[in-house]
C-alpha cells in the first residue's frame, strides 16, 4: 500500500519485492537459472541468491582488509590479460550498434584504459580501476556450481553511464567486475548477465547501446533480457 498515497517507484523496492519469494524456494531459483542458461541444470539446494551484491567490496573486507595494495595489481593484471577485455576501449569506440553512429560515449582518455589516467584526478591507474570494481553493485546474483548469474533490474531509470569512471558503462562494468573477481579468487565459473525490465520497455532496452554491445560481444544473450512478468511466472 502506498505511503501518503505515493507509490514507491524505486528499483530497489521493486527488486526486493519481486525476488523475495525466491529466497524461500530454491526450486524457483533453479528454474530461473535454467531459464537463463539451458545448459545449467542445478537442483534447488545448489543455488544461492543475493540482492544488491557488492562482491568485490565484500571479498576485500573478508580476505584483503589492510592488504588492498597487494590485491590492486592482481585486479589490474586480470583486466589486462583477460582476452575478452583486451582492446576493450577500441572495441567500444568502434562499435556502431544498429545505426551509423556509436551509441556509447567514451569521453575521457582513461576510460577503459587506466594507464592514461590524468594525474589531476589524484588516483593512480591501479586505484581508479580497483575503486570501480570495489564499488560496483549488482542487483540480483545467482550462484550455481557452474555459473554466476548477474542481473540488472530496471524500472523507469536508464542504464547508468559515468565518464569519470574507468569502466564507464554499467553493464560492462558489472561484467568486468564479476569476471575479475572470479579470476583473483581462482574460481572457474561462467558469468551470465541478465536484465529485467518492464514489459513495455523491452523493445527499447534491446535497442540501447549497452545491451547491443553486450550482445555483440556474446556476453549477453538477447533471450536473457527478461520482463518482470517473466520473473513473476517463476515465483513459487
Amino acid at each position: 500500500m502506498a505511503i501518503l498515497g505515493i507509490n514507491n517507484r524505486t528499483e530497489n523496492w521493486k527488486t526486493a519485492y519481486e525476488f523475495a519469494p525466491f529466497f524461500r524456494d530454491g526450486n524457483a531459483c533453479a528454474k530461473l537459472a535454467r531459464t537463463l542458461d539451458e545448459s545449467d541444470s542445478p537442483t534447488g539446494n545448489e543455488v544461492k541468491i543475493e540482492l544488491f551484491w557488492k562482491g568485490m567490496r565484500d571479498y576485500v573486507d573478508k580476505e584483503w582488509k589492510g592488504k588492498e595494495g597487494v590485491l590492486k595489481p592482481k585486479c589490474v593484471k586480470a583486466y589486462r590479460t583477460e582476452e575478452r577485455f583486451r582492446n576493450l576501449r577500441d572495441k567500444i569506440l568502434k562499435f556502431k550498434g544498429n545505426g551509423p553512429k556509436n551509441p556509447l560515449q567514451v569521453p575521457n582518455p582513461w576510460n577503459y584504459e587506466p594507464t592514461k589516467l590524468d594525474a589531476e584526478t589524484g588516483q593512480t591507474p591501479e586505484e581508479a580501476l580497483f575503486n570501480n570494481l570495489r564499488n560496483t553493485e549488482i542487483d540480483v546474483v545467482l550462484e550455481t556450481p557452474n555459473r554466476l548469474f548477474i542481473g540488472e533490474a530496471k524500472g523507469e531509470a536508464a542504464l547508468g553511464t559515468n565518464g569519470d569512471y574507468v569502466l564507464v558503462h554499467q553493464l560492462v562494468r558489472q561484467y568486468v567486475m564479476a569476471t575479475i573477481l572470479l579470476n583473483v579468487m581462482r574460481i572457474k565459473k561462467g558469468v551470465v548477465p541478465f536484465l529485467v525490465v518492464e514489459g513495455d520497455k523491452l523493445a527499447g532496452m534491446l535497442n540501447t547501446g549497452q545491451v547491443q554491445f553486450m550482445i555483440s560481444q556474446k556476453w549477453l544473450k538477447k533471450e536473457n533480457v527478461l520482463t518482470w512478468g517473466d520473473i513473476r511466472s517463476l515465483q513459487p
